[in-house]
């Protein structure tokens, strides 16, 4: 008998891991903006005035949203490669034009790709932030702002290479794994047939 007609209504399948990282990373990300927006709001209001972080803001909550509603599963890997660069591209808004440094948030998309993709994208999303930094450093009108830039993009850097050597070293120890597993499974396999083979031919001897 059923209840209410709860047993006629089909439950929605679970997120594969591979979806649940994806929300997993774009969700800490989208907590970290929100906390700094509270703060901004309670000791900098005037800040939300400015286009670009405003404008920033709305951008890493947006692609939060498209984030939990995309079918990740039924999607390809590359597609995934939108979210960290909007993500890095929006991070970008927050940062031009404020005294504040915000560009501690470019660690979030700068390890998402590093770990999940090639050296190369790596290389490209890097390039991308720097091309940022140095508009940044350009429009502060300041001689000093150069060495904030630099020191930024080298901290990135570093975070991104050992992030991604880490993952290598990682996905190396699995495999290396995986080959001892199937190493094992197949000479069990050897000695379940070689015992098979001496149980038959133990029952053949007339005792």
């Amino acid at each position: 008998m059923t209840t209410g007609g709860l047993s006629s209504v089909p439950f929605a399948a679970a997120p594969d891991s591979r979806t649940r990282s994806i929300w997993l990373t774009q969700l800490v990300l989208a907590a970290g903006v929100v906390i700094i927006s509270v703060l901004v709001l309670a000791l900098a209001p005037p800040l939300f005035l400015e286009v670009s972080f405003a404008a920033g803001v709305l951008g890493i909550l947006a692609l939060t949203v498209v984030t939990l509603a995309a079918p990740w599963s039924r999607l390809s890997k590359a597609s995934v490669l939108a979210i960290p660069f909007l993500d890095a591209l929006s991070i970008g808004s927050i940062t031009l034009g404020t005294s504040l440094r915000f560009g501690f948030l470019w660690v979030f998309p700068v390890v998402w790709v590093a770990m999940h993709f090639r050296a190369t994208v790596l290389a490209v999303l890097l390039g991308g932030i720097g091309v940022i930094v140095l508009i940044d450093a350009a429009m502060s009108l300041n001689e000093l702002a150069v060495l904030p830039a630099l020191i930024v993009m080298l901290s990135l850097t570093f975070i991104g290479i050992t992030a991604h050597l880490t993952m290598r070293q990682m996905h190396a120890f699995r495999r290396l794994l995986s080959r001892q597993a199937r190493r094992l499974n197949a000479t069990l396999t050897r000695r379940s047939d070689q015992e098979r083979r001496v149980r038959e031919m133990l029952n053949r001897i007339d005792i």
